[in-house]
């Protein structure tokens, strides 16, 4: 079996297909292939952001119920608020 890309493997798959998409100099049939490659990578990315984030909100939750601090909600909305 296969061992899981990271995340950081994926997106730097991501970015040579682009590129190579980029370039200007393959057949469309080339493209189509890389562009599905592509989307499947884009798929193995969400995921693992969703897999990380349910860790996040499990340990800031548990962290919470210790001291009453933030939520795993409150971090993840802080997080995508950029703060």
């Amino acid at each position: 079996m296969e061992n899981p890309q990271t995340l950081e493997q994926m997106l730097e798959q991501i970015e040579s297909l682009v590129k190579k998409m980029e370039s200007g100099n393959l057949p469309l049939s080339e493209h189509l292939s890389l562009f599905e490659q592509g989307v499947g990578l884009i798929k193995g990315c969400e995921k693992a952001l969703k897999e990380a984030e349910g860790k996040v909100k499990i340990l800031t939750d548990s962290q919470s119920l210790a001291d009453g601090s933030k939520t795993g909600d409150d971090v993840v909305s802080d997080f995508d608020a950029g703060i």
